[in-house]
């Protein structure tokens, strides 16, 4: 089946690149790139495709064209899949870790700082919150943040150990998708024969 749908994610992919950034989460050219990037990646991995390097040195490349002044104040939203992609193609091509680690912290930081922006403009959001800490659930959104900081010290990690085989395992691990036991599995395996 990946197979058969390859020749249209790779469309799918030269469309995304051509969009532009905007403030509408599903229309941002930057999210849509990684969210497609992210598939590709996947599919060469399980596929055991040759175009994987490429795919992993786009997903690299593509965090450099983005444009703090045009960024969405969505980019929180989409900092976790950026991060997971990025990750992921880095333990498959770790020679410019360091340099990724750095704009991965910058992208957190300006997505952050975007964030309260976009609240401060919300004030009556607070009015209606919850009274008690108690009453706060962590949402799916910070459960998201918590993993994707996770992938950012083990990338700190692995620029400081670069020939430390294990942790570009766990890096990758911690990387892929991951809907079910299965795909997991799948994933580590294909992951295994290229690192």
């Amino acid at each position: 089946m990946l197979d058969s749908i390859d020749a249209e994610l790779h469309e799918t992919l030269d469309w995304a690149r051509a969009l532009p950034q905007r403030n509408i989460l599903r229309r941002d050219g930057f999210h849509l790139r990684y969210s497609v990037l992210n598939v590709l990646i996947g599919s060469a991995l399980l596929r055991d495709a040759g175009d994987l390097p490429a795919l992993a040195a786009t997903a690299l490349s593509e965090l450099d064209r983005l444009s703090p002044r045009r960024a969405s104040s969505y980019l929180f939203n989409s900092s976790s899949n950026v991060v997971k992609t990025v990750c992921l193609a880095v333990t498959l091509a770790p020679g410019n870790a360091a340099h990724v680690h750095q704009q991965l912290r910058r992208l957190i930081d300006l997505s952050l700082g975007l964030v309260h922006i976009h609240q401060m403009l919300e004030p009556l959001t607070r009015r209606f919150g919850p009274r008690r800490l108690e009453a706060v659930s962590p949402s799916s959104a910070y459960a998201e943040f918590e993993a994707t900081q996770k992938r950012l010290f083990l990338l700190e990690d692995l620029c400081r150990n670069p020939g430390d085989a294990a942790l570009r395992r766990r890096l990758a691990m911690a990387s892929v998708g991951r809907k079910t036991e299965a795909q997991t599995a799948a994933m580590m395996a294909a992951l295994d024969r290229h690192l």
